[in-house]
C-alpha cells in the first residue's frame, strides 16, 4: 500500500476544510446547547437549595408553632386546675359558712325554744301553786291531813293531772 503524496494533501485539506465546517457550524450550537443546559442544571441546583432551606426554614417554624402550642395548652391546663383550686376551695368555704350559719339558727332555736319551754313550765307551775294554795284554803289543815294533801298532790304531779 503505498500513499501518494497528492492523495495525502488532498486528505489534509479534505480534513481542514470538514474541521472548518465543524468549527464554524456545529461547535457554536453544540456549546449554545451546552451553555444553555449547563444554565438550566445551575439554576434547577439553585432552586433545589433554595428549596431545601426554605423547607428548613418552615420546618424550624413549624417546630417553634409546635412548641409553643404545647406550651400554651400546658398553661391552659395549670389556670384551668388552678382555678378548679380556687372554686373548690370557695365551695368549701361557703358550705363551712352555710353550716354555721345552719348551726347558729339551730342554737337560736333551741334557746327559744328552751326559753318557751321554762315559760310554759313557769305557768304550769304557777298554776299548780294557785291550785295548791285554793285546796289549802278550802281546808283547814292539821298536820295529818296536811300531809295527805301534799302526797296527793305530789302523786297528781307526777301523773299530770293537777287541776
Amino acid at each position: 500500500m503505498e500513499v501518494s503524496l497528492m492523495t495525502l494533501i488532498i486528505q489534509i485539506v479534505n480534513f481542514l476544510l470538514f474541521a472548518t465546517v465543524i468549527v464554524k457550524f456545529g461547535v457554536g450550537p453544540i456549546m449554545k446547547v451546552l451553555d444553555t443546559r449547563r444554565a438550566f442544571v445551575e439554576k434547577e441546583l439553585t432552586d433545589a437549595s433554595e428549596a431545601v432551606a426554605s423547607g428548613r426554614r418552615y420546618e424550624a417554624e413549624y417546630e417553634d408553632k409546635l412548641r409553643a402550642a404545647g406550651e400554651k395548652s400546658a398553661d391552659i391546663v395549670r389556670n384551668a386546675v388552678a382555678q378548679a383550686e380556687n372554686l373548690k376551695k370557695e365551695i368549701i368555704n361557703d358550705a363551712h359558712l352555710s353550716a354555721q350559719k345552719i348551726k347558729e339558727r339551730n342554737l337560736e332555736e333551741m334557746e327559744l325554744m328552751k326559753q318557751d319551754a321554762y315559760k310554759e313550765l313557769s305557768a304550769h307551775v304557777g298554776d299548780l301553786a294557785v291550785a295548791l294554795a285554793s285546796k289549802l284554803i278550802e281546808t283547814s289543815l292539821d298536820s295529818e291531813t296536811h300531809s295527805k294533801m301534799v302526797m296527793n298532790f305530789a302523786d297528781k304531779v307526777e301523773s299530770g293531772n293537777v287541776g
